[in-house]
């Protein structure tokens, strides 16, 4: 009786499987247009999660041309004040990371150059499950990272916190790349400027692990004066 139950269970996911494959079309775009109700938090995260799953289901091949307008679509969500919207966002763009094909490999690296720092900013998100979720998704986007010892650091160490990722990569930064860090410093300064109180916060956070492992004497006058006033 098990086994034939589960012979069951398998042939009605391989029917729900062909199912979607074959509308595929119309529940992505379904799916992609409840990331426009700006009216509604909760419809725009729960179209987010439902999205990775089915992507995840798809796998990359099977998404095609959506794949590029969900990957610029889901990088808006990174800064959003709501943090189940920041959550759903990196647990999508993870699963786009993971499902990147030979024909969107070129284009996602290039998308990555643009979300990079936003990743690194939010492993310290003040939201616990936000940050979990950052963490996965930068996981999966490590292979698509330009900076060698910092995708070899993100591979190995495994069992690092959050936190602790984020300390090794500013000091991987700081030795290897002074550009990339300056762009990870004008990130966090953006999102000081634009976000909430709660990221402002995790923000300066983060510019206090630059400094601690670069100094102050890249920081321009006005950015060391934002930096002092912050702290």
């Amino acid at each position: 009786m098990q086994v034939e139950s589960a012979e069951g269970l398998e042939r009605v996911g391989r029917a729900a499987e062909a199912s979607l494959r074959k509308h595929k079309v119309a529940v992505l775009e379904a799916l992609r247009r409840g990331l426009e109700d700006v009216t509604s938090a909760e419809v725009v995260a729960e179209s987010l999660l439902a999205l990775a799953k089915v992507v995840d289901e798809l796998k990359g091949k099977a998404v095609g041309s959506t794949f590029k307008d969900l990957a610029k679509a889901t990088r808006t969500f990174f800064d959003a004040e709501q943090a189940s919207l920041r959550s759903a966002a990196f647990t999508l763009y993870g699963v786009l990371a993971a499902s990147a094909t030979r024909r969107w490999r070129s284009f996602f690296t290039q998308d990555l150059d643009n979300t990079w720092a936003s990743l690194v900013l939010h492993l310290r998100d003040p939201d616990p499950g936000a940050s979990t979720a950052c963490q996965g998704a930068l996981r999966l986007c490590a292979p698509f990272l330009g900076l060698r010892r910092v995708r070899q650091g993100i591979a190995v160490n495994t069992r690092l916190s959050a936190a602790e990722l984020q300390d090794d990569i500013c000091s991987q930064l700081a030795q290897e790349s002074p550009e990339h860090q300056q762009a990870l410093y004008i990130a966090t300064r953006r999102c000081f400027l634009r976000s909430c109180v709660d990221l402002q916060a995790a923000a300066l956070d983060v510019a206090g692990v630059l400094v601690e492992h670069a100094g102050t004497e890249w920081l321009t006058g006005e950015e060391a004066m934002l930096f002092s006033a912050g702290r």
